[in-house]
């Protein structure tokens, strides 16, 4: 899949391949037909604020792919917004409609034994967006 990432700091975005994995979990993979680019991207492709290489791009619109075992909102086929904001929810916060406010946002990053979201070669060692949907 070809992406636009950030390699190193302040020398723009790059056009490359990267391999993306199958959803597990309450994952939603995403098929994107269009990111925005907003000033957060920008800062952190030119500012030492996340490691690189990075695949930025944290707002978009798209057609669900694929679907984790554990989702039960989204199918394939359906129109999808996402955007930054990580969820668990199952918190108090969450359940209450301020998902925004999510005290264990962190549930939603893979665990160290799993495959990573993306890969570059074989090396899965990106920054990139965690539109968790459901």
């Amino acid at each position: 899949m070809k992406t636009l990432l950030v390699n190193a700091l302040g020398r723009g975005f790059d056009f490359e391949d990267v391999e993306i994995a199958t959803p597990i979990g309450r994952e939603v993979l995403v098929n994107v037909q269009a990111s925005g680019l907003c000033h957060t991207d920008l800062l952190f492709a030119t500012y030492d604020i996340v490691p690189t290489p990075a695949v930025l791009g944290h707002e978009v619109a798209g057609i669900v792919a694929a679907v984790g075992p554990d989702v039960a909102q989204f199918r394939v086929g359906d129109h999808v917004v996402g955007s930054l904001a990580q969820s668990c929810g199952a918190c108090a916060r969450c359940l209450t409609g301020r998902s925004f406010q999510c005290k264990h946002p962190e549930s939603t990053l893979r665990k160290p034994a799993d495959a990573p979201r993306l890969s570059r070669n074989g090396i899965g060692a990106f920054l990139e967006p965690r539109a968790i949907l459901e």
